[in-house]
């Protein structure tokens, strides 16, 4: 199984999902099996990929200041 780094780690590879529907719950479990921390967004909290993710916010994706807030 390839590994793309270890999670929380300075070396994690990080993935930061916008939109966290059904679809998003099913990517974010595989994208965990490859040891990826993924970081799960959407309007609506604890939507599906937020149950999932190793984190999540709640937030308007057309709020450019809170999504830059998040990704910093």
């Amino acid at each position: 199984m390839t590994s793309l780094g270890t999670k929380f780690s300075p070396t994690a590879t990080t993935v930061l999902m916008l939109g966290s529907g059904e679809l998003g719950k099913e990517v974010v479990i595989e994208l965990q099996r490859l040891g990826v921390e993924v970081i799960a967004c959407d309007r609506y909290a604890n939507a599906p990929a937020m149950q999932v993710a190793d984190r999540s916010h709640s937030f308007s994706m057309l709020d450019s200041s809170e999504m830059r807030r998040v990704i910093e």
